[in-house]
């Protein structure tokens, strides 16, 4: 089964029966006689179009940051990657500070490493992004790069936590 195929059901089905358990809820708490019409059809309407109107809108982010193949990695709302670079912490933190996007965002240092946290959006709750430095090579510095949800509970992040892993990626790239 396509990842695509995989999502579209995960959401149908988490979405779909959690507004159709809401509704069968409602109608117990305000004395209505519960119908299994009414569960099925809203289930499988609200789910159906939750996961098009979700899926497609990630699909088409995903598509735009340059990514053809949607793999089951680039759905995850915490994306990790190890870089290599020759930058040391330092160095590094300097670079994300002339950053426009990053720049703007409070970086904290931190034991090995450097945190920042993006603030709440219309896509996010927000996001929390860590670099820790892993080893230092012949001038050459090794750090795991790791972007989650400010919120633990979220479930679907619209790739904003992958669009900062390739934005991130391609600054290390920048000074290679």
């Amino acid at each position: 089964m396509k990842t695509t195929s995989k999502a579209f059901l995960l959401i149908f089905f988490s979405g779909g029966l959690t507004y159709g358990f809401f509704l069968l809820l409602t109608d117990l708490v305000f004395g209505y006689e519960p119908k299994l019409k009414k569960f099925i059809f809203s289930s499988i309407f609200f789910g159906a179009l939750l996961s098009t109107v979700f899926l497609s809108s990630f699909i088409t982010r995903l598509r735009k940051n340059g990514i053809k193949d949607v793999l089951w990695e680039h759905l995850k709302v915490g994306q990790k990657r190890i870089l290599k670079t020759r930058l040391n912490i330092d160095e590094l933190m300097a670079l994300l500070k002339r950053d426009p996007i990053y720049g703007k965002m409070n970086i904290l240092e931190i034991e090995k490493g450097i945190m920042f946290k993006t603030g709440i959006s219309l896509e996010s709750w927000g996001e929390v992004i860590k670099i820790i430095q892993l080893t230092e090579n012949d001038h050459e510095f090794e750090y795991e790069v790791s972007s989650r949800p400010r919120l633990k509970t979220t479930i679907f992040d619209f790739g904003k936590n992958l669009e900062h892993m390739i934005r991130i990626e391609k600054l290390f790239l920048s000074i290679l």
